[in-house]
């Protein structure tokens, strides 16, 4: 059973974060296979930053953005009103979106959303089957890890927490959360929705690198906003099982990675595309 809670939360902060993602910034790897009028759909398409990025590459085409959140998609729709050729959709990967046909598009594109998904192989079915036959793409762009400098455990495992919390976050109830070790996937849960090395157009991935101490602090402060009391994020983890105290290492640990000037971290996202 899926549900629609927002891991990070629905607030003006959450959101604000969310809109900082760019299609030249964040999903650039997708730019060759555009054409000027195809038709997209972007699955969990937040506050549309990308979206509207989309659809600005494709002016006689469409985009159409759905998410499952009524709020986000509000600002989503303030913030295209001017843009005659995007419009967004209430609708959740989860539970289908049976509002399109299949074969509707011809890509279908999401960005940081199987990694909170209870079942992304289900979803990567589902983005398949609104794919145009013959030669739909279907595109993703997902977390797979991230790398710390000066190693520390507690960092190293803080991922896993935090992918544990997206898949509590999906669910309304704690079964089958797994247990997760920091790194996903997405080729694994490709080949298990049934996508093979003849279909695949594009694999690789990109690094985003936070060296600079400014940078370093706005990640110990996004941390404290997650963990902080009140915070949707901080039920999340706890629903996923973590105390006061793991919350209390990671924040410490980041603290002291902060301080370093030595401090570094690299976060890797994998980049593929399957034709259909």
């Amino acid at each position: 059973m899926s549900t629609t809670s927002y891991a990070f939360g629905e607030d003006h902060e959450a959101h604000k974060q969310l809109s900082l993602r760019l299609l030249t910034k964040d999903a650039n790897f997708i730019l060759p296979y555009l054409k000027p009028d195809s038709y997209i759909l972007d699955v969990g398409c937040g506050p549309g930053s990308i979206t509207c990025g989309l659809a600005a590459q494709c002016p006689q085409g469409h985009v159409i953005g759905t998410d499952s959140s009524p709020s986000v998609l509000e600002k989503a729709r303030e913030d295209a009103k001017h843009i005659n050729n995007v419009d967004f959709r209430h609708g959740n990967i989860m539970d289908g979106l049976s509002d399109f046909a299949d074969g509707s598009f011809d890509i279908v594109f999401c960005h940081q959303v199987l990694v909170h998904v209870s079942d992304p192989v289900a979803s990567l079915n589902e983005m398949r089957r609104l794919a145009k036959p013959d030669g739909g793409l279907i595109a993703i762009r997902e977390s797979l890890t991230t790398l710390w400098h000066p190693s520390n455990p507690v960092l190293e495992g803080s991922m896993g927490w935090m992918h544990r919390a997206f898949r509590a976050a999906s669910r309304a109830d704690n079964s089958e959360l797994g247990l997760e070790t920091g790194t996903n996937l997405p080729h694994i849960w490709a080949r298990e929705a049934g996508f093979t090395g003849e279909s695949t157009v594009l694999g690789s991935v990109s690094g985003e690198a936070v060296s600079d101490k400014e940078s370093r602090e706005q990640r110990v402060l996004g941390w404290r906003y997650l963990s902080a009391e009140g915070s949707s994020f901080r039920d999340h983890l706890i629903r996923a099982g973590a105390t006061q105290k793991d919350m209390d290492e990671i924040t410490g640990a980041l603290e002291e990675w902060k301080d370093s000037p030595d401090g570094w971290q690299l976060w890797l996202s994998s980049e593929m595309i399957w034709r259909k």
